[in-house]
């Protein structure tokens, strides 16, 4: 599983394909890695992602997030990611199965990392 997201930021990179993220992205992902690691290694991580993606302020996909919270009953955090796939017509990579569902039940291209293989993610940013 971690080679796997390794190589998707590596594509991410070496493709130059601009990442977009909802702002509280950032915070979910501190709390996230804070819990896996220490305190230096998850300002780090976070810090690198704040500042090479690009941050979509949570009022620009608010009433869409609120729509597809309401229609599907999906977590509000899952529902910001998908506004923002939905809004910009990309694909929506996760390892959430319940978000990967509820991308797909919304028509969002969807990508569910977990039951993926390398040459998947490969073929996704060709």
């Amino acid at each position: 599983m971690v080679y796997k997201v390794q190589f998707l930021f590596k594509i991410i990179e070496e493709r130059f394909i601009e990442l977009l993220l909802p702002k509280v992205c950032i915070v979910e992902v501190a709390a996230v890695c804070r819990r896996f690691t220490d305190e230096k290694t998850s300002q780090k991580i976070t810090s690198r992602l704040y500042t090479t993606s690009t941050l979509i302020s949570d009022d620009e996909i608010f009433y869409e997030a609120w729509r597809i919270a309401e229609s599907q009953s999906c977590s509000g955090f899952d529902s910001y990611f998908i506004a923002l796939a939905y809004r910009d017509k990309i694909p929506l990579i996760t390892d959430d199965e319940g978000m990967h569902h509820h991308a797909m039940k919304k028509g969002v291209q969807a990508f569910f990392i977990r039951s993926s293989n390398v040459s998947d993610i490969d073929e996704l940013f060709l």
